[in-house]
């Protein structure tokens, strides 16, 4: 593939990064380093994304191979930083739940990956929502990744925090017990019946309040 206008974007432990054009577009070229062997670690990454780009997670991939990775470059704000310049919260609730939702795709597809307890740098906030890096992604049988990522938002304090119903749904990873987790005002009736079913008067159900 022709790539032109490459620049020096950032390095990493594993890789360094380029922007370039390729096909009038501006992408993001993920180039294995040759000091160290990390050839499997950039056919993996290749071979997680080509599977969910299938499911719109992830930036979109043009083309990959054991030295490097072409794919979209997403452009945004990481999500401490969307955080902090955005008060309100409806629209952080929004960022949540659309997070969670390509966390539960994840764990249905049996994909684990790896760092969503400390996503600070893996999720771009922009145009769409976008998770990146999946260098270190695996399959797995029981994956972590809704309740790790919601371990994440207890921490930064924007989710209210309730261990029981993440045990629920570590240990039976159900849609109805994924529906607790991300339900708000606008639920259907059913799913409102299933939160008032966890409510008890000892826990804080992981509910985020509409804005008034």
């Amino acid at each position: 593939m022709k790539l032109t206008n490459i620049k020096f974007l950032a390095k990493g432990h594993r890789s360094t990064v380029y922007t370039a054009r390729y096909n009038g577009k501006i992408v993001a070229v993920k180039e294995r380093r040759k000091d160290i062997d990390v050839s499997q670690h950039i056919l993996n990454e290749g071979r997680i994304l080509k599977i969910l780009n299938k499911h719109r997670i992830g930036p979109k991939l043009y083309y990959y191979d054991k030295d490097k990775l072409v794919m979209e470059y997403v452009n945004g704000s990481r999500i401490l930083d969307w955080i902090e310049k955005n008060k309100s919260k409806a629209k952080i609730r929004k960022v949540i739940i659309e997070l969670l939702k390509q966390c539960r795709i994840m764990d249905k597809l049996g994909i684990e990956k790896m760092e969503m307890h400390k996503p600070v740098k893996h999720v771009i906030i922009g145009k769409r929502i976008t998770l990146i890096d999946f260098e270190r992604a695996r399959k797995r049988k029981h994956p972590r990744n809704v309740t790790q990522l919601c371990q994440f938002f207890f921490r930064i304090k924007v989710m209210k925090r309730d261990i029981e119903i993440l045990k629920r749904y570590k240990k039976n990873q159900t849609d109805k017990n994924f529906n607790v987790i991300v339900i708000d005002n606008n639920s259907e009736p059913d799913q409102k019946a299933i939160l008032k079913n966890y409510r008890t008067e000892e826990t804080n159900i992981i509910f985020i309040e509409n804005d008034k």
